[in-house]
């Protein structure tokens, strides 16, 4: 999304392969649980991953609509999971069904850029009904192009999305994911100068949970969590060839919530948080395409005389590899900060890697594989925790309006320490038809 002709190749392959973008699972992908608001800018156009590759006899028509082109979606089917409530004894399995509408307008002029998405997120379980989910989102993103190598793009979304009991945040012995409302709108500027290219982006990010009820009965309340996160990014650039750059970045967020006490006497996590990369993103044709960083973050507290700060060295790296045409592999490496659920610890520290595979078996038949970790190491109290994903997938392509997908996720949680939370697993698997126009 830094220059015009990325920006604008990415929603069509990603049109192409729109059944390709979601997990049997709405587990979260790889990174903090609030990304960067700065891109990736390591694609020069010299390779192609599989799951961006154009597919004309197999991408959606669209149906014009003057300028536009509206892309209608329907995917819907059946999945499965062996421990509904993730807990380590007298688990529970069902089934249920998802149904996931989606509309998308998207812009077909020669500058600038317009795009509208909205849709549902609808999970329902046919016994344990306290597990259903009602998801949905809506966004737009615009961008205006004042030249070639110069542009603004700002964006406004509204969704509401589930964090499930695999994550730190979300209390131990929660029997249902955590249901949040994300309402975010921001801005960002491209430029560049002969061999220097900037960006400058900003965004506000605020939060709001709902109460989540616990294995007791109990209802535990989430207002804790709802907050504003105010955000500004930097990025210079500087190309040492056309194919790679090295760079500097700094973030900045200011974290304010709407509650201002955990507990009687516990003042709320309320601070900033600044984060320093310095690295290289490249690349080489037919080989591989990159972007690393490493650096400082730190996260200060108001109430620093109850919550300790947290600093730490960081790291982001996002790199693939094009060992062939019909093949990529990716490898994701990130270092975060994030809010624990726990009244007395600062936070954690969360280091997250994933490594994944995409192959072309035939043209209309795409499998991928994939294996992350993340290893959480509170602040403040002794606990650790470890999480294991395994997936794999399987995407055939009948027609540019029908598809089928199949996948299959394994799920593994182990905490340790003093203060430890429950260790579990959990098997899942999904198929599902798409339809498109």
């Amino acid at each position: 999304m830094v220059n015009r002709a990325i920006y604008a190749s990415r929603p069509a392959a990603a049109a192409a392969l729109a059944m390709l973008a979601a997990a049997p699972t709405s587990a979260q992908t790889v990174g903090a649980f609030l990304d960067s608001p700065l891109p990736d800018t390591s694609d020069r156009g010299r390779n192609i991953a599989v799951t961006e590759r154009q597919r004309p006899e197999y991408e959606a028509q669209g149906i014009g609509l003057g300028g536009f082109l509206l892309y209608p979606k329907l995917e819907t089917g059946i999945g499965y999971s062996d421990n509904v409530f993730n807990t380590p004894t007298n688990t529970r399995s069902d089934a249920y069904a998802e149904i996931d509408p989606e509309l998308r307008l998207q812009s077909r002029w020669s500058n600038h850029d317009l795009r509208v998405t909205g849709g549902l997120d609808l999970r329902r379980f046919f016994k344990e009904t306290i597990r259903n989910q009602s998801g949905y989102h809506a966004r737009v993103d615009g961008r205006y192009d004042i030249t070639r190598e110069s542009n603004v793009v700002g964006f406004a979304q509204v969704r509401r999305d589930y964090q499930n009991q695999f994550s730190s945040s979300v209390p131990d012995s929660a029997i249902q994911p955590a249901q949040y409302v994300q309402v975010t709108a921001g801005a960002r500027g491209t430029t560049r100068f002969g061999r220097v290219r900037g960006m400058l982006a900003a965004d506000v990010n605020n939060f709001n949970f709902d109460d989540i009820t616990l294995a007791t009965g109990t209802v535990f309340n989430l207002d804790i969590r709802d907050r504003t996160v105010v955000r500004g990014a930097g990025r210079l650039e500087y190309a040492l060839t056309p194919a790679t750059a090295v760079f500097g970045e700094i973030d900045l967020s200011s974290i304010n919530h709407r509650v201002d006490t955990i507990a009687p006497g516990i003042p709320n996590r309320d601070g900033s948080e600044a984060r320093v990369l310095g690295g290289v993103s490249f690349d080489l044709s037919a080989l591989v395409r990159a972007q690393i960083g490493a650096g400082y973050i730190r996260r200060g507290f108001a109430a620093d005389n109850v919550y300790r700060t947290i600093s730490n060295f960081t790291y982001d790296a996002r790199v693939e590899y094009f060992p062939s045409g019909l093949t990529t592999i990716s490898l994701a490496a990130v270092r975060s900060i994030e809010e624990a659920i726990n009244a007395t610890s600062s936070g954690y520290v969360a280091n997250t890697f994933e490594l994944r595979a995409d192959h072309e078996l035939l043209r209309n038949f795409i499998l991928t594989a994939a294996a992350g970790y993340q290893m959480n190491d509170f602040v403040g109290i002794d606990r650790n925790d470890d999480f294991l994903s395994v997936r794999g997938e399987g995407t055939f392509m009948f027609a540019p309006e029908l598809g089928v997908k199949a996948g299959v996720r394994y799920l593994d949680r182990n905490s340790s320490g003093n203060f430890s939370g429950q260790t579990f697993n959990e098997l899942q698997g999904m198929v599902s038809l798409v339809l498109s126009r």
